[in-house]
């Protein structure tokens, strides 16, 4: 598995692997039996790709005769082992795969395609996750200077946390909940389809995907004591960050321990404490002691030396994880709070406040209006690998894209950072500094400086101060979703600042079409709200994402799902703004409607293809990814090259597949990857270049204006049409 970045492998992939059998794990919208022996049956590695060992055995790159870059895992063989417990491991192999059948398209969770033979061997075939587990990026996280050399940021570490433990928090909606009991460096992976690894690091927002579940159990009574004693396969995770109950079979009730969801904070914590200090918690491999269950039994690691006083309680939440007794350990919930509080705890600017609203406001650009090009916030830069300093508003996005920022108004003047009302009281030698554009858009940007978010109009000024630790949206409709750092919680800012609607939602999306998605503290689930703060759609859906071309793609949640006997996790659809199923559930992703009446979605994460307002699909073709058109265009990836091009409404390949990454078209132009020198430029509907390629990161036009990463400082900017600063590159982010 690798970074986006890398270069490709070289050699072909010749060697050819037959299935004597497969089964998939779920069944193929419109796929025959034919078409699945022509996707699965004949696989294809290259020994340029080396095999990846796992708990269970081992993990090959293969691709299918379409093209689809996958994971095949084959079982590992022991030939010293006796009968039983070749039996045992066959067995154990099976329950990996029915773990992993339950947590598939759970976000941070591969995909899985389905269980088959080769010479009689089981092979489970999956997602290839293109990344880096933690260790291998530990040289790319490892960004702050100290005496003993480079070390991972403090920030980074928390970061780290609280995305790992909202992966587990995802498994524990399933119905049975789920332990992994693995949890290392080598099991924790950073997806970088993306963003690479430091550019992961930089918007403090992380990738995560948790792999090889070997060790992994359910969370109710009697499935893994008895595992055990029938199979004599003994699955206790990675010495180094497992707890003790996990490294011996003597405690009393330990079958029942062994199911605890501790077991993965005291797992985390102890990999949060190596990246902090350095070194694990207990050192064994520099430890004289017998077994690893007596260096861990009855005492807590040394605490780490505090490299400044105000990480003391960061270092405190990572111990208070790593306790022997199972009891005296932290929650997951609890952790991940004082985590994120730490990391949001500095002290930023407090926020103007101002009541909720309770009647619906009048914003400054109608829904009559004409809209602002065809280009949603998601269809900007969905998935632009190079695109740096992003946050999440929403926290969710089709196949490996998330929701992403937008571009603020063109302005060309050099006024100073001044709000109107600092004018009255400026000295009177000095020239009042004039008032921040009342009008147009503003965009998020990160203050080099502080480190904290604020809102930028389109000559660069501070239209709403650096106050937070997140992102904030765009702002759309005269309202811009934002993360309260005092409560955790999500609200909407206006122009000014102040609050429109208060802080009240687990998370919360752009407005549309006079809607916005939120998540309900109190249910944990979707709905819409208007401009007022009052729900429109009742919360009722496992995810939603903003209306686009009259239609919000949403998840079934997971009574529906279980109602309609989904196999396969709960799947996607479209809405009207009504809430009423507009395209039933029956997709794995969904991306947004545009207004040429079509949307990309997908069968499994890497097989997507358009549909029609009906759900049906539009035309033939399926590719490895793809996104929504714009101006009569989208960009999609073939599976064969792992290169982007850009599709017509008839699903002709109207600019050649050739570009290692590609955004989306506004104003005749779209940000584009050069394969050669993994740099950003804009290419025309004729697929020339129409800006060279010069940046280290690029997003679509709006108002004439891109974001853009300047090559040479890594800092963030706007560039207008011809590629020329129009912000300069002053910010350490921009939220795309």
């Amino acid at each position: 598995m690798s970074e986006k970045n890398e270069a490709p492998v070289a050699a072909p992939y010749t060697s050819v692997i037959v299935l004597d059998e497969f089964e998939p794990a779920f069944p193929l919208p419109g796929t025959d039996a034919d078409d699945l022996h022509r996707r699965y049956d004949v696989l294809f590695s290259s020994q340029a790709s080396p095999d990846l060992a796992g708990g269970m055995g081992y993990v090959t790159r293969v691709r299918n005769a379409f093209g689809q870059t996958m994971a095949l895992k084959r079982m590992r063989h022991d030939p010293l082992a006796g009968d039983r417990v070749e039996r045992g491991r066959l067995a154990a192999f099976r329950e990996e795969y029915a773990t992993q059948l339950t947590l598939s398209h759970l976000r941070g969770f591969p995909d899985l395609y389905g269980f088959g033979s080769i010479d009689g061997d089981p092979v489970i075939l999956m997602e290839w996750v293109e990344g880096k587990t933690l260790l291998s990026a530990l040289a790319d996280l490892r960004t702050e200077p100290s005496p003993a050399g480079p070390v991972v940021p403090a920030r980074t570490v928390a970061a780290l946390g609280v995305a790992v433990l909202d992966v587990l928090a995802a498994a524990d909606g399933l119905d049975r909940g789920l332990v992994h009991r693995d949890l290392s460096p080598r099991n924790v992976m950073l997806r970088t389809s993306d963003r690479t690894v430091a550019e992961q690091a930089a918007s403090g927002r992380f990738d995560v995907c948790l792999i090889d579940f070997g060790s992994s159990a359910p969370l109710d009574a009697g499935t893994d004591g008895t595992f055990t004693r029938q199979t004599n396969v003994w699955r206790n995770g990675t010495p180094e960050y497992a707890p003790p109950e996990m490294l011996t079979n003597d405690l009393p009730g330990v079958d029942a321990l062994r199911r605890d969801p501790s077991i993965d904070v005291y797992a985390l914590c102890s990999i949060l404490y190596e990246l902090y200090a350095g070194k694990t918690p207990y050192r064994l491999a520099e430890s004289l002691a017998a077994s690893p269950y007596l260096a861990k039994r009855g005492r807590r690691p040394v605490p780490p030396a505090l490299r400044r006083p105000e990480d003391a309680p960061l270092v405190s939440a990572i111990l208070s994880g790593i306790a022997p007794v199972q009891a005296d350990r932290i929650g997951s919930a609890r952790l991940r709070g004082l985590l994120a509080g730490w990391v949001t705890g500095a002290s930023p600017r407090p926020l103007p406040s101002r009541p909720v609203l309770t009647a619906p406001r009048k914003p400054a650009q109608t829904k009559s209006s004409p809209r602002r090009a065809s280009v949603t916030r998601r269809a900007l830069l969905a998935g632009l690998g190079a695109v740096g300093g992003a946050a999440v508003c929403v926290g969710a996005a089709y196949g490996a894209a998330r929701l992403l920022g937008t571009l603020s108004d063109s302005e060309n003047s050099a006024e100073k950072d001044a709000r109107p009302e600092d004018a009255a009281e400026a000295p009177a030698d000095q020239e009042a500094p004039q008032a921040v554009s009342t009008d147009g858009l503003l965009v998020a940007a990160k203050d080099a400086a502080t480190g904290f978010w604020g809102l930028i109009n389109g000559s660069g000024q501070w239209a709403v101060e650096p106050a937070f630790s997140e992102a904030p949206g765009p702002l759309r409709e005269e309202l811009a979703c934002a993360l309260d750092p005092a409560s955790g919680l999500w609200g909407y800012l206006d122009r000014s600042g102040s609050w429109a609607i208060g802080p009240s939602f687990s998370a919360a999306g752009d407005f549309a079409e006079g809607l916005a998605p939120a998540r309900d503290v109190g249910t944990g689930l979707w709905g819409f709200m208007d401009e007022s703060g009052s729900w429109v759609v009742s919360p009722a859906f496992d995810e939603a994402r903003s209306f686009s071309a009259g239609l919000a793609a949403c998840r079934q949640p997971k009574s529906q799902a279980e109602a309609e006997r989904v196999r396969y996790g709960q799947l996607w659809g479209y809405v009207d703004s009504s809430g009423a199923w507009a395209v039933g559930p029956g997709f794995a992703e969904a991306g947004d409607f545009s207004e040429e009446g079509l949307a990309p979605a997908a069968a499994t994460a890497s097989s997507w293809e358009f549909i029609g307002r009906g759900g049906d699909r539009a035309f033939e073709g399926t590719w490895s990814r793809a996104r929504a058109f714009s101006e009569g265009l989208a960009a999609v990836m073939r599976g064969s090259t792992s290169r982007w091009g850009f599709v017509d409404t008839s699903g002709n390949l109207a600019i050649d597949a050739r570009f290692d990454d590609a955004g989306s078209f506004s104003g005749g132009l779209a940000p584009a990857k050069d394969h050669d020198t993994g740099l950003w430029g804009f290419v025309n509907a004729a697929g020339t270049w129409a800006v060279s390629p010069a940046f280290a990161g690029l997003g679509s036009l709006e108002d004439g204006k891109a974001p853009a990463r300047d090559a040479a400082s890594g800092l963030w900017g706007l560039v207008d049409e011809t590629g020329s600063w129009a912000v300069p590159a002053s910010f350490s982010g921009i939220g795309l």
